[in-house]
């Protein structure tokens, strides 16, 4: 039985820019809210099922020859639905047989609050359909398809509502000419068109104000967006001069908005919130244009009359207003009931953190690749360059008898080397994700799959993840999922992989500075012991970025683990990361949090468990080293991921091809003749790395002079 798909769309407030918004590339500030409207996705009898809580009984809609046949089906939900199938008949694929059931929080019995309920509507019913097709959209092409089932039932519509029901959050929006890209579909196609560029057209996140509280209020008169753009007064305004000028200073109120939200400066965003008021009664003014009623006018000067800002949100003619306050609650309340005194409802709206899965998540990941390659400094110094050779001149072997075989913990490698996790979830991260199994498949190396998170919450992603094993059917493939996973997650990532091994990676301090982050870790210990009990594969336990104890290590050995990857400092800093995603990257303390590899390796050599080392890997020297401090395997993910980027699978074959040559070659050189053998080379710890082994503990003495302790006794001229 095909489980049912559900995705919820958030519902949205303008902050600043409305009308002038309808102008191509003109700028305005939306926010999502907490309420929104849930589509749930089920087989069908019948071509296509409709059941809303706002109408009475079901819409039925049958095909026919021109597509479907609409009846009295909702306009935005059988658009996007009707989008969905065009971009479906492109690729060859039929629209399956759907029912729709649609449950709104946007209204109060029957009458909308104007918190974008078509906009929202619109965008989960797309999602929705997609995902129960079984495909898989980046986040911006399914705006960019939302818009377009919009635009063709009003071009006139700037889709700000669709970008916020989309990202999430508070944005910055520019519309593109719904009237081109209409044209653009028609002339290239639905798909094309969503890749083709939009000129305009831009969203981006904003910071939430640093003090302020943004309540909003209700008029309980409702208001069309539609009618009132559509109408006489507004289309000859739109023609004229004066629209222009409205144009140019909403711009420089919007841009002078944003930048005082991204630099936290809320008495300069409470000055522009109310340039934004003036400039929308002014053109009220100017044009009766119908935007202010009574109920919003008091609703905006009782914000000012507590020190706040107020204005409409969205077309004005009633549905509801919005004021920015200090968040104290004397304050809030005094506004609260000057509003209730002028017959305003204060509506209960929170503006959460982005947290919608088909949306956020596959953003997640594509911020995690962007800001990756953001961060990574191939070049700079970190702890394995503590580590050198003592260089002994005769101390070389044949490079014919060298072998990159590598054997632990009854796994048999043919390399030393492998491709660390990294990602999927999202079209962009599953394209990544090929070209690395690709690249695995053609040099033999093990790759490891990015957390299957994704996956689990929401299964149209599995086809990212999956591309592993089809590009690469005979590899050595890891699965990976979080500390929290169930046994039962764990062996669906397994099975969706046909893994040979199963990552489990500990990522506390990510989790700590992510927003949308875990917060509970007392479960992981337990969860781990249980996967490691439940699972025929061999659990490998690895850290992302922080590095493994000594101590974790043993504890590890308890929980039946088989195979620890220490994942030191030094590459990809999680922490960085996640707090250059938020709003006040307040967590910049974090910055190098951990232990690097070496370190860790050092730390835990004696605790019996076979270590994989990685993070900091720039080049085969650090392959190497690693391996002499006591590595089974030395993984890469940062140096491998910027390659693929730039120059695509082919690049990475060569790149990879070049390390393992390069190993070899060093390893001939320091007369190791398997991997294993250099964990018997003299090398001499240095700097940080030595601080660091004297602080736990670690006893250096012998480090310099291993070959002493297996170098048979030889004759010399002295001898003689």
């Amino acid at each position: 039985m095909t489980p049912p798909v559900v995705r919820r769309a958030p519902g949205k407030l303008f902050v600043a820019g409305e009308y002038a918004v309808l102008h191509p590339g003109s700028p305005a500030i939306l926010v999502a809210v907490d309420r929104g409207i849930t589509v749930t996705a089920t087989p069908a009898a019948e071509d296509v099922v409709i059941a809303s809580d706002l109408a009475a009984g079901e819409v039925r809609l049958s095909r026919d020859g021109a597509g479907l046949a609409a009846g009295d089906g909702p306009p935005p939900v059988v658009s996007a639905i009707e989008a969905v199938d065009a971009l479906l008949t492109e690729w060859g694929l039929p629209l399956p047989r759907i029912r729709l059931e649609i449950a709104s929080d946007l209204h109060e019995d029957g009458v909308k609050f104007g918190l974008g309920s078509s906009g929202a509507v619109t965008v989960a019913t797309i999602e929705a359909v997609l995902a129960h097709c079984g495909v898989t959209l980046p986040v911006a092409e399914r705006f960019r398809l939302a818009l377009l089932a919009t635009a063709r039932l009003d071009p006139r519509a700037s889709g700000g509502d669709l970008a916020a029901s989309t990202w999430g959050g508070w944005i910055s929006y520019r519309a593109p000419d719904r009237t081109a890209v209409l044209s653009l579909a028609r002339r290239v196609g639905v798909g094309e068109a969503l890749r083709a560029p939009w000129p305009g057209f831009e969203v981006r996140p904003l910071p939430a104000p640093r003090g302020l509280a943004l309540e909003v209020g209700w008029t309980r008169r409702p208001a069309s967006t539609a009618r009132l753009v559509a109408g006489d007064a507004v289309r000859n305004w739109r023609a004229g001069p004066a629209y222009r000028e409205f144009v140019r200073r909403s711009g420089e109120c919007v841009t002078a908005a944003v930048e005082a939200l991204e630099r936290g400066d809320d008495p300069a965003l409470l000055a522009e919130i109310r340039g934004a008021r003036r400039l929308l009664a002014e053109a009220d003014d100017t044009a009766g244009l119908g935007i202010f009623t009574d109920g919003l006018t008091a609703l905006c000067d009782a914000a000012e009359a507590v020190g706040g800002a107020g204005k409409p949100s969205g077309a004005g003619g009633g549905d509801c207003g919005i004021a920015l306050v200090e968040p104290a609650a004397t304050t809030v309340d005094r506004l609260r009931e000057h509003w209730r005194a002028a017959g305003i409802s204060p509506l209960p709206v929170r503006i959460p953190a982005p947290e919608r899965t088909t949306t956020v998540i596959s953003d997640r990941k594509d911020d995690h690749v962007r800001l990756a390659l953001e961060h990574h400094r191939p070049h700079d110094r970190n702890e394995f360059d503590d580590i050198a050779f003592v260089h002994h001149a005769l101390g070389g072997v044949d490079r014919a008898d060298v072998s990159l075989d590598t054997r632990f913990a009854d796994l048999h490698w043919r390399v030393p080397l492998y491709i660390n996790a990294m990602t999927g979830g999202s079209a962009k991260t599953g394209d990544i994700n090929r070209d690395l199994a690709i690249a695995a498949r053609e040099t033999g190396v093990p790759i490891a799959s990015g957390s299957m998170s994704a996956y689990f919450k929401d299964p149209a992603t599995a086809g990212t993840f999956a591309v592993l094993r089809e590009q690469n059917p005979d590899g050595f493939v890891m699965a990976n999922v979080n500390a929290n996973a169930t046994v039962e997650q764990a062996k669906r990532a397994v099975d969706l992989l046909r893994a040979d091994a199963l990552q489990i990676h500990l990522n506390a301090v990510q989790e700590t500075v992510m927003p949308e982050g875990d917060r509970s870790f007392s479960a992981w210990a337990p969860r781990i012991e249980e996967i490691a009990a439940g699972l025929d594969v061999p659990v490998i336990v690895k850290e992302v970025g922080f590095g493994l104890s000594r101590d974790t290590v043993v504890t590890l050995v308890k929980l039946g683990v088989r195979v620890a990857d220490v994942g030191g400092r030094g590459g990809t800093d999680f922490a960085r990361i996640e707090n250059s995603r938020r709003e006040h990257r307040e967590y910049a303390y974090l910055d190098g949090w951990g232990q690097s590899a070496p370190a860790c390796l050092l730390d835990a050599r004696d605790v019996g468990l076979p270590l994989l080392a990685s993070g900091g890997v720039r080049h085969p020297l650090d392959v190497v080293r690693g391996l002499a401090l006591g590595a089974s395997a030395v993984g890469a993910s940062g140096t491998f991921l910027k390659t693929v980027l730039d120059g695509g699978p082919d690049a990475l074959i060569a790149r990879i091809s070049g390390w393992l040559d390069q190993i070899a070659a060093l390893m001939t050189a320091l007369g190791a003749r398997t991997p294993a053998e250099l964990a018997g080379c003299d090398v001499l710890i240095r700097g940080a790395l030595r601080e660091f082994c004297a602080d736990r503990g670690v006893d250096l003495r012998g480090s310099a002079t291993r070959t002493r302790a297996t170098a048979p006794e030889q004759e010399t001229l002295h001898d003689r």
